[in-house]
């Protein structure tokens, strides 16, 4: 697999390569890979921290995995993929964690998995 993360507002350029797209959003996102508005609201609203912030979606993400292993497997046996959100490029933001424990996830399948960055 390999993996891109990516601005919602520039999809188009994920569909024009035909790369799988998966919006990782708190509110339309796929459910398998998104936050809670509790924590994205924290963060943008309250001062969460960053750490604090990566800490609780991990938990998540570690529960996600269970609850939608079907959709972590067919996700790591894709050739290429694109996880996005909202957040500009060069922030942080959850879908860098997110590619992270996907990569990891891959591997632990015994599957490759690179890190392709940002799609620009």
């Amino acid at each position: 697999m390999e993996i891109y993360t990516l601005q919602m507002g520039k999809w188009r350029r994920a569909k024009e390569l035909g790369i799988e797209f998966i919006d990782t959003t708190w509110r339309n996102g796929n459910p398998a890979f998104s936050p809670i508005k509790e924590i994205v609201h924290g963060i943008k609203y309250s001062g969460l921290s960053q750490e604090e912030y990566t800490r609780r979606y991990n938990e998540i993400l570690d529960q996600k995995q269970i609850d939608h292993q079907e959709e972590w497997d067919r996700v790591v046996r894709l050739e290429r993929v694109v996880v996005a959100c909202m957040c500009r490029a060069g922030v942080f933001c959850h879908r860098h964690n997110l590619k992270d424990r996907l990569i990891a996830y891959a591997t632990s399948q015994g599957l490759p998995a690179t890190d392709m960055g940002e799609l620009i």
